[in-house]
């Protein structure tokens, strides 16, 4: 077979070789079979996901929290953390000497508890 395509001003010979019979597959395929491949490659991770959910779901309550503590933790910026740390550690000493100097007057758990409560019923 001695076809001849233009592609950028230059012609390719398409002859029986692997890489042209890709390259022709790929000129002839159509954009419904092109877009039911990538719907068939979504379906196939998609599969394995809900795999690896459903053998996720048969663990204990406490191997699951862990499973999750470690999918989450693996979303976080390594390069972020200290920073974050820092952040919160600032943040934590600042709220502790405003209650400690007086600045912030605390409120009573119960005082808290019945104020919420309170709120709660006016809003049924």
């Amino acid at each position: 077979m001695d076809s001849r395509r233009q592609s950028t001003g230059s012609a390719h010979r398409l002859d029986g070789t692997a890489a042209n019979n890709t390259l022709r597959q790929t000129l002839i395929t159509s954009p419904a079979a092109l877009r039911e491949q990538r719907v068939s490659k979504v379906t196939a991770m998609t599969a394995g996901m809900d795999e690896i959910t459903q053998s996720a779901l048969t663990l204990p309550a406490d191997q699951r929290a862990q499973v999750a503590n470690a999918l989450l933790a693996s979303l976080d910026d390594p390069a972020d953390s200290a920073e974050v740390h820092e952040a919160w550690t600032e943040e934590i000493t600042s709220r502790i000497d405003d209650i400690t100097s007086g600045r912030i007057q605390t409120i009573p758990y119960d005082e808290v508890k019945a104020w919420l409560a309170a709120d709660r019923a006016a809003r049924r």
